[in-house]
């Protein structure tokens, strides 16, 4: 390391300290503003992946949409002129959704697989590091063990798949070109979810889902959804079938009729 190199990093890690120690809103809107910045915003390049793959202009759907630009794969398709939802069960999110896309629609809201409730318990870890929030307590319990955090709970509004599914189509027409899931331990319930009870006409054209096994379309969605690319511990799907999925157990299963 050399001298001006050391020279750097005190005021950067200062600089580092004050910003962690903002409260919650103001530390949001300093990142945000910092990835502003940025040519790429996702977390492992799947902002290259989608130029890649998909077309100029389409809808999206976004479950577990995080902040609006701070890792964000939606931020990029919006500049591109996509339109589309984004959802979260982080109520804190919407004030930096409000100052930094204005003019999209973000959604408070927790996603279920099935239907008949119109709330959940979100669980989230207390760490100013990490705010990791999910509906599975036990995701979160692993990541507040290792920051020395605790686990608190709160009750937020909740949507069944199917149903978002239904609005989303009454609004755009269709369903969305790409489907975003980044639900923190529900990515393939929603996703069975989906291929079980979603008209096929509404299924999504593409998918980008986490698959940190890596069999994710092996086991679920052979028949349905063929690999396209990969970025990181994320994964691109294609459509390519006519509602046939593949259960569990790997036989061919019909899907909803039209």
């Amino acid at each position: 390391m050399t001298i001006r190199t050391r020279a750097l990093a005190l005021p950067v890690r200062v600089l580092t300290r004050m910003v962690f120690a903002l409260p919650r809103p103001a530390r949001d809107a300093v990142r945000n503003a910092r990835y502003l910045l940025r040519r790429d915003t996702s977390q492992y390049g799947e902002q290259a992946l989608l130029a890649a793959h998909l077309p100029p202009t389409g809808t999206y759907l976004e479950i577990g949409a995080y902040q609006p630009v701070v890792l964000s794969n939606s931020w990029s398709l919006r500049r591109r002129g996509w339109r589309g939802w984004s959802i979260d069960a982080e109520g804190a999110y919407a004030l930096q959704w409000k100052l930094f896309r204005r003019g999209d629609t973000f959604i408070h809201a927790a996603v279920l697989p099935a239907g008949g409730r119109t709330s959940a318990t979100l669980f989230h870890d207390t760490s100013r590091v990490g705010n990791t929030s999910s509906l599975l307590r036990e995701h979160v319990e692993e990541w507040a063990t290792s920051a020395g955090s605790e686990v608190t709970a709160q009750t937020v509004p909740a949507i069944a798949i199917t149903e978002l599914f239904d609005r989303f189509h009454d609004r755009f027409g269709h369903g969305p070109h790409l489907l975003h899931l980044d639900c923190e331990g529900l990515d393939v319930e929603l996703l069975d979810a989906i291929l079980a009870g979603v008209p096929p006409q509404s299924w999504p054209q593409h998918v980008l889902v986490e698959d940190l096994a890596g069999d994710l379309v092996a086991k679920r969605v052979a028949g349905s959804y063929a690999e396209v690319g990969r970025a990181g511990d994320s994964v691109l799907l294609r459509r390519t079938g006519n509602g046939q999925r593949v259960s569990a157990a790997g036989d061919a299963e019909p899907g909803r009729p039209c």
